[in-house]
């Protein structure tokens, strides 16, 4: 359980500088801060707290539902490409670009630009988040299962 509770740790750890460095705005910074950093904070402790009292037990990856760590990817991914990646002109109630938009256009990373804005893309943003959110918690609720007469 311990060596689940490090892995895990890792990957939380890397989402979290990866979150925070592709969405380099303040607009990103202010949800991934006060939204899923708390959420990645009560997700360790409750994993170090549950392997930290079953540490002699081995975990049944056997009932685990691949599936679902697919769909967490995939929306960690899709909110990485949603996320804000310019708001020059946030603080005088401009809209942000997307990560998707700076990728695909040529909407600069930083400074003015006259481009249009993806608004659909731009308010997918938080959807996009709740949802990751809500897979994760839902994924490792999957894997809940120990082997209880087995053990390290």
């Amino acid at each position: 359980m311990i060596k689940f509770a490090l892995l895990l740790t890792v990957y939380i750890v890397v989402s979290c500088i990866l979150f925070l460095v592709v969405s380099n705005t303040i607009a990103g910074w202010i949800f991934y801060l006060f939204l899923l950093m708390p959420f990645y904070g009560i997700i360790l402790l409750i994993c170090w707290v549950a392997s930290w009292q079953n540490r002699r037990k081995k975990y049944q990856f056997r009932h685990i539902k691949y599936w679902i760590f697919g769909m967490v990817l995939s929306l960690q991914l899709a909110t990485l490409l949603v996320s804000p990646a310019n708001c020059y002109g946030f603080k005088q109630g401009s809209r942000c670009y997307s990560n998707l938009q700076v990728i695909l256009t040529d909407v600069p990373r930083t400074g003015f630009s006259n481009a249009p804005h993806w608004q659909a893309v731009e308010d997918a943003f938080f959807g996009f988040l709740l949802a990751y959110m809500g897979s994760l918690a839902t994924g490792l609720l999957t894997i809940g299962k120990f082997n209880e007469n087995e053990n390290l």
